[in-house]
């Protein structure tokens, strides 16, 4: 279960936001200490980040929890709620408003570590209809590769920052190239490096010497996911192979990128080989088509 819950008075929590894999179904869930049941339609207005907004038809469950709390369960992959996930996983906060018999109540919740908690959920029950448009993801949220975060001013004024939804890449720049190096544990004489990045997560390409080598040159690829506004190195990518990375997107339960590789008769200089991987970010997993 991943969860996210707000103090309440002494060591009470006044709201608790999970998500949850029970048998093969996934389920948003709510717990709510309070006397004020929600009211029907039992709808809830999640903003994310202040810019993006779902809305979530919830139902009463029975938790098995104490009868002092309101609890209401929804499927994660209906409606909204699928579209809610990459929003959840990128954001930093986010505020959940409800009617309740005694008014209107809106509760401010912490989205940090959202995307380590959601990905063994997502892996243990994922979405029953992966066709769902890429279109859903976020398109407002700032980002950049690992190590830097555009401030808020860069953002406002600059079309491609803000727009960290499509997929920017940058090459060779050494902040980059010096922290792949270190997270990926590679040290070497030569290296050069690309890294793609959104407001999802980051791909990172390092291409390093092999030292004693007659300039023989190695690949190592890294994925990173966003926690809030930072980027977090998940692990090595182990299976990709290729030169000239392109054409990369980047979601929650899919990475996918094409490489130039040999193909039978190429000479070692001049490869003419397209190769499309798949990368599911939330076991590493790979398969080439």
């Amino acid at each position: 279960m991943a969860a996210t819950c707000t103090p309440g008075p002494g060591d009470t929590r006044d709201l608790c936001f999970a998500a949850l894999c029970l048998g093969s179904e996934a389920h948003w869930t709510v717990i709510y200490r309070s006397d004020a049941p929600m009211t029907d339609p039992k709808i809830m207005q999640v903003d994310v980040d202040g810019r993006l907004s779902y809305m979530i038809e919830f139902y009463d469950a029975e938790l098995g929890l104490d009868d002092a709390d309101q609890q209401y369960s929804a499927p994660l992959y209906a409606l909204e709620g699928s579209r809610m996930v990459d929003a959840l996983i990128s954001g930093s906060g986010a505020t959940i408003s409800f009617d309740t018999s005694a008014g209107r109540e809106s509760v401010d919740i912490s989205l940090r570590g959202s995307a380590r908690a959601l990905r063994p959920i997502l892996a243990a029950c994922p979405d029953p209809d992966p066709r769902r448009d890429s279109s859903d993801a976020p398109g407002s949220a700032t980002a950049a590769p690992p190590g830097i975060a555009p401030p808020a001013s860069e953002a406002q004024t600059n079309p491609s920052v803000a727009n960290a939804s499509q997929v920017q890449a940058v090459e060779d720049d050494p902040t980059f190239t010096a922290r792949l190096s270190r997270d990926f544990g590679i040290t070497s004489s030569e290296m050069s490096s690309v890294v793609f990045a959104n407001d999802i997560g980051a791909l990172g390409f390092l291409y390093h010497y092999i030292e004693g080598s007659a300039g023989s040159m190695a690949l190592s690829v890294g994925y990173y996911s966003v926690d809030g506004t930072e980027y977090e190195f998940e692990g090595l990518v182990s299976g990709l192979y290729g030169t000239s990375p392109r054409d990369v997107t980047i979601g929650s339960r899919e990475i996918t990128v094409t490489t130039t590789m040999l193909r039978d008769g190429d000479p070692r200089c001049c490869p003419t080989e397209s190769a499309t991987w798949f990368i599911d970010p939330r076991d590493l997993s790979i398969r080439q088509q």
